[in-house]
């Protein structure tokens, strides 16, 4: 059985007979994912940046275990490295 000329063109229109099942993807789907990581990323590094302003701060915390770690390693750039952050923001 042969579909028609008319019929044809439905099928093609609404994406009948197609390998994907004639699904049709909103492009504007991968905006709104981007969106949402980007205002994820945004939140996360207004969090930092607060966190790194309070003095008792998880992240400034954390930079300095890491940086005290460093200013005791045999590298000597590294040492620098430690030693260069603590003289800028000392242990409490």
């Amino acid at each position: 059985m042969q579909a028609g000329l008319g019929q044809m063109r439905h099928l093609r229109r609404c994406g009948g007979g197609s390998a994907g099942g004639g699904k049709v993807t909103d492009p504007r789907a991968g905006r709104e994912v981007t969106r949402v990581a980007l205002k994820a990323a945004v939140a996360a590094g207004t969090y930092v940046a607060r966190d790194l302003r309070d003095r008792d701060g998880v992240t400034r915390a954390m930079l300095r275990r890491v940086a005290l770690r460093l200013a005791a390693s045999e590298r000597t750039a590294l040492r620098g490295l430690g030693a260069g952050y603590l003289r800028r923001d000392p242990p409490v």
